[in-house]
């Protein structure tokens, strides 16, 4: 028994090395392809679709499969990524929408949840979106609506500009990531994410029939 674990474990790596990380490498290379080609010839296109996804692969977990995606696409002839820069927007529109949930709650004086919203949104604006998106945005829907509805947009112009990037920090402070040349472009399409999804948030709230709700326990 005590060289079943060892033998297990060698042949599982043997098999691993030889034909499962081949195989990655080929599926790995083949979306690569597919993301510069659809960025190349679409880019509007390949933002929009995803501006609007990502979020949800976060729900998923899925949106950790990209970072290879990423990484290839530093380490090729382009030496950026088309695909950092819209998660970073991503980032900031989650942030926005629990900003926007923050003054809904206000105005409701629901002052748990007004704690939960405001700090939520400062770290989305940061990068770390699940707060946003678990604790505020997605309970009360409207606000994850208006922040995938403006990422998907804003996505479109980044793509449609062939912004470049590498991989770093996420949120407002992401700008430092992305290559000079597209910063104008860039800091307008940020500027935008910062305050649309809040004020979509607090127009959609006037026409929800869903009224928030208390996401914070006694």
């Amino acid at each position: 028994m005590l060289v079943v674990g060892p033998v297990a474990l060698l042949v599982t790596g043997f098999l691993a090395f030889i034909i499962i990380g081949p195989v990655a490498l080929l599926i790995g290379t083949g979306i690569t392809s597919g993301v510069t080609f659809i960025f190349q010839h679409a880019g509007w296109l390949g933002g929009a679709i995803y501006g609007l996804l990502y979020a949800p692969l976060v729900i998923t977990g899925l949106h950790h499969m990209f970072l290879a995606v990423d990484f290839q696409l530093m380490g090729s002839s382009l030496g950026g990524t088309y695909l950092w820069p819209i998660v970073a927007i991503s980032n900031i529109c989650q942030g926005s929408a629990a900003f926007g949930a923050w003054f809904v709650y206000k105005r409701r004086k629901m002052v748990k949840e007004e704690g939960l919203a405001l700090t939520s949104g400062i770290s989305g604006m940061l990068g770390v979106t699940e707060p946003a998106m678990f604790g505020v945005n997605l309970p009360l829907k409207y606000p994850f609506i208006a922040a995938i509805s403006t990422s998907c947009v804003l996505g479109a112009i980044v793509g449609m500009n062939n912004v470049l990037g590498k991989v770093g920090v996420g949120g407002v402070p992401a700008f430092i990531s992305i290559q000079k040349e597209f910063w104008p472009v860039y800091l307008i399409v940020t500027a935008i994410a910062i305050v649309v999804p809040c004020i979509l948030t607090i127009v959609m709230s006037h026409f929800s029939k869903q009224k928030a709700k208390e996401i914070v326990e006694d």
